[in-house]
């Protein structure tokens, strides 16, 4: 076990929501950074599965402020300089919709202030693209665009990216499956991870009143056969790419430059065979990179990254509860909380500044079927 670079103080106030029936803590913390922390699940359609903490980087309680209206909530934006979130609730094609949500006036809960159908079904990303919010609909094969209207809600949408084609890996890719909308360091692109066809699709982004892009001129960045590419994370340079891959449970390091995505490095996260990789994030100084594991040896990665070439090399595996399908770092560097979906929990992990390596603190927030958990803003 590796020592930590933070000291998590006050062991014995442990985040018992089984105690208090709501994820409060048994007192409230009153040292360090104090943040809004916020989680989604998948839950029965009658739960509110956006759920909202305060948490305290100090000694890592959480007290839960409250639950917002959005059943199965797979994902949701980080926070916009207005306050204003967007979140899914991953359905079907008839009820899937994005949720607008919003901080007035310093309140620890925000307020539900619109709601749109997206309109294909299992919808599983969300992006602010310039003026719109894109969503990657897995099953729908296809990304939703919607206007942000003056007030911050989202208008109806306004367009529907379809792809097509397929993949070698029998089950997992006879069809596309978008699972990721991101743009580029420089703001010129927006990318669509495909996990269906091993395809980044690239769309110049050149914003009209009705879309962000052009549709007609997407070009594709091929990744090796049988990947099954998820999500991606850019440095701070901009100048490099970390790509998780599901299917093959491997890391894909691409350069960037001038709208080119150029694969560099192909790396195992783990050798199992469980085709389940699902989440990866850079640390704040960029010298560790993590990647979530699933179905088989859950766990996270963790990556060294060479600061000359970008290029990474596998340094650890730290076992997790069930399922971690999503992850995130504190802005910090020294938490990293693990939404674990069969573990009913968001577990919390101390990183080791020198190592990189996260340890298990022992502390959890208890959440059922935990699939997003962001840091969305500091509490003054």
């Amino acid at each position: 076990m590796h020592k930590s670079s933070v000291t998590i103080a006050a062991i014995s106030i442990m985040i018992c929501a089984s105690c208090t029936g709501t994820g409060k803590t048994t007192e409230q913390s009153n040292a360090g950074e104090q943040y809004t922390l916020m989680v989604g699940s998948y839950s029965e359609p009658s739960d509110k599965a956006l759920r909202v903490y305060r948490f305290s980087t100090a000694d890592t309680t959480a007290v839960m402020s409250g639950a917002l209206p959005v059943s199965n909530c797979s994902f949701f934006t980080d926070i916009t300089p207005g306050g204003i979130i967007y979140a899914l609730s991953e359905q079907d094609s008839a009820t899937s919709s994005v949720v607008s949500v919003r901080f007035i006036d310093g309140d620890d809960m925000p307020q539900v202030t619109g709601r749109q159908a997206v309109g294909a079904e299992s919808p599983c990303y969300i992006q602010i693209v310039d003026s719109f919010a894109v969503t990657a609909n897995y099953n729908g094969a296809s990304a939703a665009i919607f206007p942000i209207l003056p007030d911050g809600t989202l208008g109806e949408r306004s367009e529907m990216l379809r792809f097509s084609g397929s993949g070698p890996v029998e089950g997992r890719q006879d069809a596309p499956h978008p699972h990721c909308i991101a743009v580029t360091p420089d703001g010129k692109f927006m990318l669509v991870n495909d996990l269906g066809t091993d395809r980044i699709h690239t769309f110049p982004i050149l914003p009209t009143s009705t879309s962000p892009v052009d549709a007609s001129a997407m070009t594709d960045v091929r990744i090796n056969a049988g990947n099954g590419p998820r999500h991606i994370v850019f440095n701070s340079k901009g100048d490099r790419a970390y790509l998780i891959n599901e299917v093959s449970d491997s890391v894909t390091v691409l350069g960037y430059k001038n709208g080119i995505l150029t694969p560099l490095q192909y790396i195992a996260a783990d050798t199992v065979g469980a085709h389940g990789a699902a989440d990866t994030h850079l640390s704040p100084d960029g010298r560790f990179l993590y990647a979530s594991l699933r179905l088989l040896n859950d766990g996270i990665a963790t990556f060294s990254v060479n600061p000359s070439t970008g290029l990474i090399e596998h340094i650890g595996h730290t076992p997790t509860g069930g399922h971690p399908r999503n992850f995130t770092l504190s802005p910090d560097g020294s938490l990293m909380l693990v939404a674990a979906r069969d573990a009913d929990a968001v577990e919390i992990y101390a990183i080791d500044k020198e190592t990189g390596l996260p340890t298990a603190t022992g502390r959890n927030i208890s959440v059922p079927r935990p699939v997003c958990v962001k840091f969305i803003r500091k509490i003054d």
